[in-house]
């Protein structure tokens, strides 16, 4: 008997802002952000582990 694999698909359906695009765009080894209240910081931070965690055999962290 095989087992089949189930697959689940997530859609990132974040808009980021003009600051935020450019901070990913980058492609620096190590980012630090620096920004006031209201960036966005904890979305985009979110949104940037989750968008890299979908590459295989990677190791990735977040500190917060």
């Amino acid at each position: 008997m095989v087992e089949e694999k189930k697959v689940r698909v997530l859609e990132l359906t974040v808009e980021l802002h003009d600051a935020q695009k450019k901070i990913d765009e980058s492609q620096c080894r190590f980012n630090v952000v620096e920004a006031g209240r209201r960036f966005g910081k904890t979305i985009y931070s979110l949104y940037w582990l989750l968008k890299r965690a979908a590459e295989p055999r990677t190791v990735h962290w977040l500190v917060a």
